[in-house]
């Protein structure tokens, strides 16, 4: 799904007259935990839990309904709440193509709506302020003219609603204003409070033993014996946390990367594991990671294009653009060591790991573990011990924090002496990245050496990274 524009993002938060009128205090929590259910149902609208009502009354009640915001975050909780029959289109033009006896089906099937509101309202005693009653307005003879056809079908659709056409004074002692010309009073219809109307469906539903789950985005749909709907990206479906990196700003360097054993992680012992980054190197040698003639060479005889794109992993793909071509050798050639500067190989001896080099190499250290539910990640260009320690001068560059508490809550930590100058911003796809401020406050700890921030489970900014300002 595209990101949606920030402006765009402000007004479907901001209050509305249905969220200020809501007679129902619901909530559901976020999906957490692996569940299984007969059915899934993704979205928590007037689709997804009609739905899932629909099945429910008729005994498939091992439902489960994924809402990736609050229900009713969309449409549903935000539109006029006509209740109405009716085809949107020009009655003449429709006949054409399914005849008298197909025009008076789809009437009939677009009155069947309006009944099942009213019949659930009565059924479940949804208080959503339902008034019965609709019209049909014309401002001219040609309008009146085609409300005429509107009313014989509605008319042959349902003979036992009250439908009557009404010209002249009729209308304008009902409209109260002389501009309208004709009127179809049609008492099948009428008008609802949508987001009442929706958490009272949704109320009905959890009373026949479906789950509903909000705060919980639906990130993948896999297929085969088994339908697996995921919610996070991570393994089983948990949260993955990304960390973003300003472009350029680990090179020439290696990233260091720790996931801690905790009780949270499984692990039996911390995993070390790196990621170098000599810019334009193909890894042509196992010996060495210099940048030279060579790595030019491998990028003009490897070539790929937009019909023959390269892979992921491609080794001459320098600047991932799926592409190998001019730009990589470019590359390559630009970015030349010789074996005093190259990136230097680890020595994973002292580990237990493979061995290639004796020298430690210069480091960008990360460490990532989840200790308290919080994993942390930092960046330093100063050296460190090929056994994975990280260096003591990780805090003075400033320590990154990402992780969720017990509440749900998206919990983000910056650290260090320099922590005053950063802040947060959030954007929703890094395809087409828009990153802006976040919408919430830090707290300011430690005496003024770590901000926090902390996002509430609604919110649905997927990605995060800390900015120095100036």
């Amino acid at each position: 799904m595209n990101a949606l524009n920030p402006a765009v993002m402000n007004k479907l938060d901001a209050l509305n007259y249905y969220t200020v009128t809501r007679k129902y205090d619901l909530a559901f929590p976020r999906l957490t935990e692996d569940v299984e259910a007969d059915v899934v149902v993704i979205g928590g609208g007037f689709s997804g839990i009609n739905t899932a009502l629909e099945l429910a009354e008729k005994g498939i009640t091992n439902i489960v309904v994924l809402e990736g915001r609050h229900l009713g975050y969309g449409g549903t909780g935000r539109n006029g709440g006509q209740v109405m029959a009716g085809i949107g289109h020009d009655l003449n033009a429709v006949k054409k193509h399914v005849g008298p006896q197909g025009l008076e089906t789809l009437f009939k099937i677009s009155g069947l709506g309006a009944g099942i509101i009213r019949d659930r309202i009565a059924k479940y005693g949804i208080d959503a302020d339902f008034v019965q009653g609709y019209g049909y307005l014309a401002y001219n003879a040609r309008q009146v003219k085609t409300l005429q056809g509107w009313a014989a079908e509605f008319r042959a659709a349902e003979p036992e609603v009250e439908i009557e056409l009404l010209t002249g004074r009729d209308v304008q002692s009902i409209i109260g204003s002389t501009v309208y010309a004709g009127a179809i009073k049609h008492m099948g219809g009428g008008h609802v409070n949508s987001l009442n109307l929706l958490l009272g469906e949704a109320q009905a539903l959890t009373s026949h033993g479906a789950r509903i789950f909000e705060n919980s985005p639906v990130i993948s749909v896999e297929y085969g014996e088994r339908v697996t709907v995921r919610t996070g990206a991570g393994a089983s479906g948990s949260d993955r946390l990304t960390l973003i990196w300003p472009d350029n700003a680990i090179q020439k360097q290696w990233l260091q990367v720790t996931v801690q054993a905790t009780p949270n992680t499984g692990l039996g012992a911390s995993d070390v594991f790196y990621f170098g980054n000599a810019v334009g190197e193909c890894g042509n040698s196992t010996t060495d990671a210099k940048v030279d003639l060579l790595d030019q060479q491998m990028a003009r005889a490897n070539p790929h294009t937009i019909f023959n794109p390269a892979p992921i992993d491609d080794p001459c793909d320098y600047n991932r653009d799926k592409k190998v071509d001019l730009f990589d050798q470019n590359i390559a050639r630009a970015n030349p060591t010789t074996v005093f500067s190259a990136l230097n190989l680890i020595d994973l001896s002292g580990i237990g790991g493979y061995s290639a080099m004796g020298e430690a190499p210069e480091a960008a250290v990360a460490a990532m573990g989840m200790a308290d539910g919080v994993a942390s990640a930092g960046a330093t260009g100063s050296r460190a011990a090929g056994s994975g320690q990280s260096s003591s001068s990780l805090i003075e560059k400033g320590s990154l924090g990402i992780g969720r508490d017990g509440a749900g809550r998206i919990v983000i930590d910056f650290e260090g002496a320099q922590a005053g100058k950063h802040g947060l911003e959030v954007c929703e796809d890094l395809t087409r990245p828009e990153w802006r401020p976040a919408g919430f406050a830090p707290q300011v700890e430690k005496n003024g050496l770590r901000k926090r921030w902390m996002a509430e489970p609604s919110a649905q900014s997927r990605f995060y990274r800390v900015v120095e300002r100036p």
